[in-house]
């Protein structure tokens, strides 16, 4: 992986102090609490070393590896309209070059978003913006460039697809909640009745008797209700369509830019 940020590796360090030890630990927590999650990750490695006392290395270690999993990574894939891919393509995240030559590694980044340059020479230059998410250690940034003045082919770069949650699943689940609820209700203040005429029957009024019925069948009405509004929501989520996920940017000079990855 190449990284951004603050760069540097517990090796290549000398021994910190106890005082070092203390201050990196505490901009661990502090960098992370802010979402920069590459400083956050440096400083943590930073107070990992053996050096340092083992009550706050033991913290670092464990913050070390959840922040590896966390610090996003963006893939960089450059193409010509004809599909053929660029290696020789400079690319400069929020105004710091952080390439200069693709290798289908990924960059890692803050959360966020960025602002993405991409250069080749003799070719169109590419601005984009991308939100990196915390997680997605792959999200790829794919760009399909052209001559100067020409405008591209189609975007033939490969695009992830997802499939979101749509809204008639939202509300039927939360109308088989709402009704589930409500028919918990119903149904417990019926068999309390019930319950509370079995201590007078057989002289209960006949009125207090069909009452209760009446409760209870509203009951069992509103818990068959439930059930199919649960059952509309499961079957809605099942069938749910298959979406791209990409942008289609078209900058100055024709180019086209797609992000894609994975998505909640």
């Amino acid at each position: 992986m190449l990284t951004l940020g603050l760069a540097g590796s517990a090796l290549a360090q000398p021994r910190p102090s106890a005082q070092a030890c203390v201050a990196s630990y505490e901009k661990t927590q502090n960098a992370r609490r802010e979402g920069k999650l590459l400083e956050a990750r440096d400083a943590a490695l930073a107070c990992s070393a053996d050096a340092c006392p083992a009550a706050l290395s033991a913290d670092c270690i464990r913050w070390s590896e959840e922040l590896r999993a966390l610090v996003p990574g963006l893939v960089f894939d450059v193409r010509l309209p004809d599909g053929s891919s660029l290696t020789d393509v400079t690319v400069e995240l929020d105004g710091v070059v952080v390439t200069k030559k693709l290798d289908g590694k990924a960059v890692d980044v803050n959360p966020g978003p960025h602002t993405v340059v991409i250069r080749a020479a003799g070719y169109s230059e590419v601005t984009t913006r991308v939100v990196a998410l915390e997680g997605d250690r792959t999200r790829k940034v794919a760009a399909v460039v052209a001559k100067p003045g020409a405008t591209p082919g189609p975007f033939d770069a490969p695009v992830a697809t997802h499939r979101p949650v749509p809204l008639i699943t939202w509300i039927t689940g939360g109308v088989a909640l709402a009704t589930l609820a409500t028919a918990s209700i119903i149904a417990g203040v019926g068999l309390s009745e019930r319950t509370r005429l079995e201590s007078c029957s057989p002289t209960c009024p006949v009125e207090r008797a069909a009452s209760v019925a009446r409760l209870l069948a509203l009951a069992d009405g509103l818990f068959i209700g439930s059930a199919l509004m649960a059952g509309l929501a499961v079957v809605s989520w099942f069938v749910r369509p298959e979406v791209p996920v990409w942008i289609s940017v078209v900058p100055s000079g024709g180019a086209h830019v797609a992000v894609t990855g994975r998505l909640p």
